[in-house]
């Protein structure tokens, strides 16, 4: 995915979200560390041989599969073994 691509894909989901969801201040867009995940993904499935595309779709499965087993599971409830310095890392790769 390029830059267009991700641009054209923020406009229209940033316009249907609010629409289909009632939240309309929610900022739809690629952060640092997201740009990071799809060039790591991408440069995997080179070397692997696999398409990038499948292989995006399928780790976003795995992933609302596992957010769902944390969800049941109330796995946020580890946050509080969690340092400062680590709300604070992430804080500085999001910004």
């Amino acid at each position: 995915m390029g830059a267009t691509e991700t641009l054209l894909a923020t406009a229209a989901l940033g316009m249907l979200y609010p629409l289909l969801c009632g939240q309309p201040l929610t900022i739809m867009g690629a952060t640092g560390p997201i740009a990071a995940y799809i060039i790591a993904l991408k440069g995997l499935g080179d070397a692997v041989g696999v398409k990038f595309l499948p292989l995006y779709a399928w780790s976003g499965i795995f992933m609302s599969g596992y957010m769902f087993l944390a969800a049941m599971f109330s796995l946020s409830n580890a946050i509080k073994k969690v340092t400062r310095f680590t709300e604070e890392l992430f804080s500085v790769l999001i910004s």
